[in-house]
């Protein structure tokens, strides 16, 4: 089976790095990364939670939805064939990598 366009399109963008869109995908998805970090060390520091520990919930959320959105993405991507076998042994990497 023959992938659409618009899938083939986002594997590009999310697998390959060697393009201008998928450094773009990739240095994205890393500073989300290290400012998801950084609001679960802020969120540790007891005056600053006092303060800003709304703010800082609605933004751990935020980041778990991007990150959910980012592997539900991958998973759409990585599915190669018709086969249910198949496709299963394709995702496993994703749904056992940490």
């Amino acid at each position: 089976m023959e992938r659409s366009p618009r899938r083939e399109r986002l594997r590009q963008i999310i697998f390959e790095a060697d393009t201008p869109a998928g450094r773009v995908f990739d240095v994205a998805l890393l500073w989300a990364i290290a400012l998801s970090v950084g609001v679960v060390m802020l969120e540790s520091v007891e005056t600053i939670r006092r303060g800003y520990g709304p703010t800082l919930r609605a933004l751990e959320w935020a980041f778990t939805a991007v990150f959910t959105v980012e592997y539900a993405l991958r998973l759409y991507c990585g599915i190669r064939s018709t086969n249910p076998v198949a496709d299963s042994r394709c995702e496993a990497p994703y749904l056992l990598a940490p």
